[in-house]
């Protein structure tokens, strides 16, 4: 996802283990006459990695990635990076990465000097990863938040089982402002019944699939789209799927994939547990009925336009494939990827893609994957054969939803109270280390109750949603979707 951060002169902190995000663009020409100016965007560091980062904007955009001369007030403290984020609209945007001195001081003050632009400084306190962000209002939702997605523009957009956020009337969906107040600029879309999957479109439109019947008051067979402002996009004809949908993708061609319990999609034609819909709702006849011989509950794009798809099946297209499948963009399956070999019983909830191809995949039952003993988790080689690298993570809890971080952590969420071999206490929301272990230095959120899934925002903090009331010790108020320091 691209980054393109409000310039501002507030800045937030809180605690980030740092992300490698990768150059997306190259930076216009700054010509030798103009007077830049350099503004914080945000700053972190983190009481327990020693690291942290500021996110700048320089305007406007230099012709190359600068080299900064700077300062720290922690006088044990490095630059490890400077890199470009973002660029356009004549300004960029660079992240500076650095590592602390130890011990981590209660406040670190960085201060920038970039030939061509104004001084930049500021004062950051470090913070725990995994405490609660108070920054974040509370959403107030009324009943649980089931899936979350950002926009580009940094504004949060979640569904669920809710009828109310903020205050006002909010049926299944709500879109946040990135403080975490209502954005009433996205009205209440109407949505009858329950909503499990939702996608954001790079032209800010929201494609939601759940068990609802209509829209605004207009009929809509369990998926839908809605525009920026919260009504029904009418230009999206009704996909008149005859059961509910559990998860939504957008592909970047602009096509939509859902995948749930449905066997039937467009008043009868055959797509059993997924579907592929054109740009204007209509079915897409090129990608043929994949055949899952039961219900799919998390579907996932890769770069080369396969699809990824887990639940509770154990055939696809009459090929044994047991909770994980992976299709051709035509829809038949992939002869190249192997049966996970599952053991029965076992449900996939959750899929996610890690850049190398390998596949983290979670879920409920499955204590068995490949013929290896797991117990509600393991990641699979990009083959689909089973990763014996990554370590058994000892849940016997839901886990419902998996995030992998841009620096190779990993985020679960689920209905648990302990995790790890040694039952250590984290409430409802873990994080792993890229190998499967525990990642110590993750704190324990202590949500008081189930978390359904997570999303990682540009700056490190992490999103989570689901049926709590409250996050931490002490606890503050979060209805249903909460923020935390990364």
């Amino acid at each position: 996802m691209s980054l393109h951060p409000t310039r501002r002169t507030v800045v937030r902190t809180a605690a980030w283990s740092v992300p490698a995000i990768a150059v997306v663009s190259a930076a216009p020409a700054l010509a030798a006459s103009t007077a830049g100016t350099a503004t914080v965007v945000s700053a972190r560091a983190s009481t327990t990695s020693r690291t942290g980062s500021v996110l700048l904007t320089l305007a406007p955009a230099p012709t190359s990635t600068p080299a900064p001369a700077v300062t720290y007030s922690d006088s044990g403290a490095t630059t490890t990076a400077f890199t470009l984020v973002s660029s356009g609209a004549g300004e960029a945007t660079y992240r500076l990465d650095f590592t602390t001195g130890n011990p981590t001081p209660a406040t670190i003050t960085v201060a920038l000097t970039i030939a061509g632009y104004a001084p930049a400084s500021t004062t950051i306190t470090p913070s725990t990863p995994g405490a609660v962000d108070t920054a974040f209002a509370d959403p107030a939702l009324v009943s649980s938040g089931r899936a979350l997605a950002l926009q580009a523009d940094g504004k949060i957009v979640v569904a669920g089982a809710f009828t109310g956020a903020g205050g006002a009337a909010r049926s299944r969906a709500a879109r946040f402002n990135a403080d975490g107040t209502l954005d009433t600029g996205f009205g209440d879309p109407g949505i009858n019944s329950n909503v499990f999957g939702v996608a954001v479109q790079p032209d800010g439109k929201v494609v939601v699939g759940g068990g609802f019947a209509t829209v605004g008051g207009a009929a809509r067979g369990n998926l839908a789209r809605i525009n920026a402002d919260g009504t029904l996009d009418t230009g999206f004809a009704n996909p008149a799927l005859d059961s509910n949908v559990r998860a939504v993708a957008v592909q970047s061609d602009g096509k939509v994939l859902a995948a749930g319990f449905f066997t039937t999609a467009a008043g009868g034609t055959s797509r059993r547990r997924l579907a592929r819909f054109n740009s204007d709702g209509t079915l897409d006849a090129a990608f043929g009925d994949p055949g899952l011989d039961a219900l799919a509950r998390a579907v996932v794009v890769q770069p080369d336009g396969k699809i990824l798809v887990g639940g509770q099946f154990r055939t696809a297209t009459g090929r044994e494939m047991t909770g994980v499948a992976r299709f051709n963009a035509n829809g038949t399956i992939d002869a190249g990827f192997t049966n996970p070999a599952l053991n029965s019983g076992a449900d996939v909830y959750t899929l996610a893609l890690q850049p190398d191809g390998k596949i983290v995949a979670a879920g409920l039952g499955i204590t068995s994957a490949g013929g290896t003993t797991t117990s509600n988790m393991f990641r699979l080689n990009e083959d689909g054969t089973l990763d014996t690298s990554f370590a058994h993570p000892s849940s016997t809890r839901n886990l419902w939803g998996v995030t992998v971080q841009p620096d190779g952590k990993i985020l679960v969420a689920g209905d648990f109270t302990t995790i790890g071999p040694a039952a250590t206490p984290r409430r409802n929301l873990a994080r792993f280390l890229s190998d499967g272990s525990l990642d110590p230095d993750f704190a324990d959120p202590q949500l008081s109750a189930l978390a359904y899934g997570a999303v990682v925002q540009p700056d490190g903090r992490i999103l989570v949603c689901g049926q709590f009331s409250s996050v931490g010790s002490p606890s503050v108020t979060r209805v249903g979707l909460a923020r935390l320091q990364g």
